[in-house]
């Protein structure tokens, strides 16, 4: 997993599946993990697995500064707009996702790069240990390459 880590976050805009765990926190603050210039652009993303072939999206992501991501999902005509940047945990990077929107809380993503395709996985809620917050995020650091914690939810296409 690169080390870099952000492509995820356009993927974060997938959190609004279910199952997403959210959070009203960050797992850090912001500056530590530079973007990675390789999954900026635009991708066309799937449910994997795949569902209906109707399903698709497009991920748009760019850099807002050296740590920051600005990602644009657009599925079914509507666009979600988020910010994301990454947290090393143990030598894995999760994305911190959150919506431009009020209200909106956090969700965390990994992201793989497999050749041209970017697999981007998701905190699962279900797989969370813990009562409270702070509990559960304590699980999601210990827990940040676990792939019983992060599934994936969307494999991306380079767009054109």
């Amino acid at each position: 997993m690169s080390s870099r880590l952000l492509a995820g976050l356009a993927l974060a805009a997938v959190t609004v599946l279910a199952g997403c765990f959210e959070s009203t926190k960050p797992l850090s603050e912001p500056g530590t993990v530079p973007y990675d210039t390789a999954v900026l652009g635009s991708w066309n993303c799937v449910p994997d697995p795949p569902l209906r072939p109707q399903d698709k999206a497009a991920l748009t992501l760019r850099n807002v500064d050296q740590y920051t991501y600005d990602a644009n999902w657009v599925d079914d005509g509507k666009t979600s707009r988020y910010r994301a940047y990454g947290t090393k945990i143990d030598g894995n990077v999760v994305i911190n996702v959150l919506e431009v929107a009020p209200g909106a809380k956090w969700f965390f993503l990994r992201y793989k790069r497999e050749g041209t395709k970017l697999r981007l996985s998701v905190a699962q809620s279900t797989e969370i240990k813990g009562g409270y917050e702070a509990r559960k995020m304590d699980d999601v650091r210990a827990r940040a390459g676990s792939d019983d914690l992060f599934k994936t939810f969307a494999l991306c296409t380079r767009g054109k």
